[in-house]
């Protein structure tokens, strides 16, 4: 993706189904009027920290079907509304320790079919804007009863589907005031 580093003018980026394997940040270092980004279904594994840092009109990050283990690679991202790592090899979610405080302005998180087996309670501290969050197909046996305490304001669509949950703790979904769409089908 070195090609790019001076379209300083590009709204919209599609690298689909390329053999991109490395995400550096001189890539997008320039692109400051990037709003969609798309690099679905390569073979990326690493993204370099603060590699969209400056991507301040970014609206869509689209990071579909890669090798993406972790995602702390992806934490200083302040701008995008809409993060999708559908289809990753994500295996848990412990961010909240690694976000210094510093609110993330996703709206929309999807992480369907990944590995996922754990979530820290302090995950969702530092998402306060989320209002739809998909973690679809994942491995997900237990939820902490306070789990989703900070996503209380604007979370309104949550999906469970095909976990492995067998038992939810009574008051689990108790600080989900606004919640109107609640899937959980296909558990144990």
């Amino acid at each position: 993706l070195s090609f790019i580093t001076d379209l300083i003018s590009l709204t919209i980026l599609k690298a689909e189904h390329n053999l991109l394997e490395k995400i550096f940040k001189l890539y997008f270092l320039r692109l400051i009027n990037l709003e969609h980004v798309s690099l679905s279904h390569n073979q990326i594994d690493f993204i370099e920290y603060d590699s969209f840092k400056n991507l301040t009109s970014l609206i869509n990050l689209d990071l579909l079907g890669n090798k993406l283990r972790l995602i702390d690679d992806l934490l200083n991202i302040n701008y995008a509304l809409t993060l999708n790592l559908n289809f990753n090899f994500i295996n848990s979610l412990n961010i909240g320790k690694i976000l210094n405080k510093n609110p993330r302005s996703f709206t929309h998180l999807e992480m369907r079919y990944n590995n996922i087996r754990s979530i820290d309670i302090n995950t969702f501290l530092y998402f306060p804007n989320l209002e739809s969050l998909n973690l679809e197909n994942n491995h997900l046996s237990s939820l902490d009863r306070l789990i989703f305490k900070d996503l209380s304001r604007r979370l309104s669509i949550l999906n469970l589907d095909y976990n492995d949950f067998s038992i939810i703790q009574n008051q689990t979904f108790i600080y989900l005031e606004n919640i109107f769409q609640l899937s959980m089908a296909h558990n144990k």
